[in-house]
């Protein structure tokens, strides 16, 4: 057993010293006031020993209702997945995608043997879908147009 270090030797070395300094007398009042002080210490470190054992068995006890609580989450988070999964199965829209119905609409039969298409119900502007823009007429053709647009006389202006 040692206390601050030092053992049962160094204890009696000190202790010798001090009956030699202090005499006998003295020397029972300190080794009574030693033993008071030795009492109290030990108290005082077992009550706090005791308490950190207290903090540490709660701390436990927090720590394993967060895991409880974690793994009931991470259940219901994956019943959830699987239930999602299962509600939205992407399967047959792959499949479906991959191989084109035997009967196709109507305008993808025409567009597939290069017809025009023709507008129904459910695609009525399917007939507008191949018409190419009209692009702009280069810039020197409106320069040259506005410039003609200005020397002809109007139709709608009396003539001089």
């Amino acid at each position: 057993m040692s206390f601050f270090g030092m053992g049962p030797t160094e204890f009696l070395v000190i202790a010798v010293i001090a009956f030699i300094i202090f005499g006998p007398e003295k020397f029972a009042e300190l080794a009574s006031s030693a033993g008071k002080f030795v009492r109290e210490m030990r108290s005082m470190s077992g009550g706090l020993t005791g308490e950190f054992r207290d903090a540490m068995n709660e701390i436990q006890q927090v720590k394993g209702e967060i895991q409880g609580e974690f793994r009931n989450m991470s259940g219901e988070i994956q019943d959830t997945t699987r239930s999602i999964a299962s509600a939205v199965d992407v399967r047959p829209t792959l499949t479906n995608a991959m191989h084109p119905p035997a009967n196709p609409p109507a305008y993808v039969r025409a567009q597939a043997n290069g017809e025009p298409a023709r507008p129904t119900k459910a695609d009525p502007l399917a007939d507008l879908g191949g018409l190419p823009e009209a692009a702009p007429p280069p810039p020197s053709d409106l320069h040259a147009n506005a410039q003609a647009d200005q020397t002809e006389p109007r139709s709608d202006e009396p003539a001089a």
